[in-house]
């Protein structure tokens, strides 16, 4: 065994002009990368194409009450699926965190909250 020791420490992928091999793609380096903006603009192209509400783990407020469920209007809660362009399924927690309903509603139902503004 410590002739395997040994013989990884004189390594040459171990010398000091190899070291930082396992660092090939920063971080800063990702954010410009081809592949980022390629996906960017390919998903992008496909929602438009599509039609299709991307609103995932956005917050929302019910905008009436939806009596048959226990949901009143007000009530906050997260998209957490997209059903159809029509019904999202969306999760209502407590406090704690925990969930007390998940339910599809109409999204003619839902108020997406926004923290920040949109761009026009």
């Amino acid at each position: 065994m410590g002739r395997t020791v040994a013989h990884r420490r004189r390594n040459p992928a171990t010398r000091k002009a190899h070291r930082g091999k396992n660092h090939m793609d920063p971080a800063a380096e990702l954010a410009e990368s081809k592949i980022y903006h390629m996906l960017g603009a390919a998903m992008t192209s496909a929602m438009h194409q599509t039609g299709q509400r991307r609103d995932l783990l956005s917050a929302v407020a019910l905008l009436r009450d939806l009596p048959e469920r226990g949901l009143v209007r007000g009530q906050v809660g997260t998209i957490v699926e997209s059903l159809d362009e029509a019904t999202a399924l969306v999760e209502f927690s407590d406090d704690e965190g925990r969930a007390y309903a998940v339910v599809p509603c109409p999204r003619e139902v839902l108020l997406i909250l926004r923290t920040a503004p949109l761009a026009a």
